[in-house]
């Protein structure tokens, strides 16, 4: 409850008339930010960075995630007083009410950042440009922008700044081709479950894909030669 009175009492509207980035921040702990950011696991450097890479007047609206400060979730557990004082302390963030609509505040952005989120999907079908920096399934669709230090996000944002825009259809191109290569599985029934495919043939599904890759690598190394053995011969 002290974060949150804390967290709202940084908090400001973000001004109308100034272009923005969205940073929807993910919740922790969790494997979408730790390890799939690497470094940017600490999601202040991302704030950091696109404070110091934003042109003169863009503004950073930072929204902090539904969950992260309801009692049932714990992830008060994952943040402190000073985790949004050292993002209040850029002149060009905003901290966003926790209330803030996140579809209007995407629909209005010039990008959406985040490390391997679900803001960052709902944006290219929007039709805005992603800056991704961890490892996000759809990372290689057109119109997202892989960060992963000052010269890749100054690049990104100056692009997006003279009017890079998405690629017409670069969701819909995007799903297509991860349906070509996907496998019908989920991880969490609860949450993930696919229609049609049971638990049982999601695990089959997912075992024989990953077994066929196990093999395809041992196929690929020299005859009789063993997995540390080919590690050694590849670094050579």
């Amino acid at each position: 409850r002290r974060l949150r009175r804390l967290l709202e009492g940084l908090s400001r509207p973000l001004p109308a008339d100034r272009p923005y980035v969205l940073l929807a921040l993910h919740f922790q702990p969790e494997r979408a930010i730790v390890p799939m950011a690497g470094a940017y696991g600490d999601q202040n450097l991302i704030v950091d960075l696109l404070a110091r890479c934003l042109p003169p007047g863009w503004l950073l609206a930072v929204k902090e995630h539904p969950w992260q400060l309801v009692p049932f979730s714990r992830g008060e557990l994952s943040r402190s007083a000073g985790f949004y004082r050292r993002m209040a302390d850029h002149p060009n963030v905003v901290l966003v009410p926790p209330e803030a609509d996140s579809q209007a505040l995407i629909a209005g952005a010039r990008a959406v950042a985040t490390a391997t989120g679900s803001a960052g999907w709902q944006a290219l079908a929007r039709g805005v440009p992603v800056l991704v920096f961890g490892a996000a399934w759809y990372s290689a669709a057109p119109g997202v922008h892989r960060i992963g230090d000052r010269a890749s996000c100054e690049a990104a944002i100056a692009a997006i700044a003279r009017g890079d825009t998405v690629p017409a259809g670069a969701a819909e191109r995007m799903l297509a081709a991860v349906e070509a290569v996907a496998v019908r599985g989920y991880l969490e029934p609860d949450l993930e479950a696919v229609e049609g495919v049971s638990a049982t043939e999601a695990a089959e599904n997912m075992s024989s894909a990953l077994a066929g890759s196990i093999r395809a690598g041992t196929d690929s190394r020299p005859p009789g030669s063993s997995p540390r053995e080919t590690g050694r011969l590849e670094r050579a």
